[in-house]
């Protein structure tokens, strides 16, 4: 009995280090997207000439993440 108990707390921390893991992995993986791909998209963008299509696409996700952090 006593060893079944200690086995699901040994599942319990360690699911909730995996779980915390996991969200650390993906904060990091989100950083290295944004400060790696997107000035390579960006100096792509200048290099093709299409960033005054881009430019309102910009303002419209800005907008849309600004709205959305303000209803969460």
């Amino acid at each position: 009995m006593l060893t079944m108990l200690l086995m699901i707390l040994m599942f319990a921390v360690f699911g909730r280090m995996f779980v915390f893991a996991l969200r650390c992995t993906w904060g990091i993986t989100k950083m290295a997207l944004f400060f790696v791909f997107l000035p390579l998209i960006i100096a792509g963008l200048v290099i093709s000439g299409i960033v005054s299509l881009i430019i309102p696409a910009i303002f419209v996700v800005i907008l849309a993440g600004i709205i959305r952090a303000a209803c969460a």
